[in-house]
């Protein structure tokens, strides 16, 4: 029941209107709230997000959105264009700035799972 209504609240944080929500999809989630349960001096939130934040606040930028939106979006270009409602080459030129700018290495499996996992700190962290 925990796992259902936790995937229910993850849901509508992604923004989903779907009539059903699976719990698989949301495995990594999970592991990250059970891993907040033990207590540890270490911050769950990557530093290139905070980095990014910052970016986005002092130039009006809207990388984390689109960072957000890549994770969600399962790195799928035209979803994340619909989800952000903008062209597809404006999410590509996105990508590619942001690789750029915080020196993202967006094909290593380790900082793609910190990534996602600091979406959800982020979120606990506003709740």
């Amino acid at each position: 029941l925990h796992a259902a209504q936790t995937s229910l609240r993850l849901a509508a944080f992604e923004d989903r209107n779907a009539q059903i929500v699976f719990v698989h999809e949301y495995k990594m989630a999970m592991g990250y709230l059970y891993l907040k349960q033990i207590p540890s001096p270490m911050n769950m939130v990557h530093p290139a997000v905070t980095e990014i934040k910052k970016y986005d606040a002092e130039h009006g930028n809207e990388y984390f959105l689109t960072l957000r939106a890549y994770l969600l979006c399962g790195r799928d270009y035209a979803r994340m264009a619909k989800h952000l409602h903008i062209h597809k080459n404006t999410v590509s030129y996105r990508m590619q700035r942001m690789v750029e700018l915080f020196d993202l290495d967006l094909k290593d499996c380790r900082l793609i799972t910190a990534l996602y996992l600091s979406l959800f700190a982020d979120y606990e962290a506003k709740s």
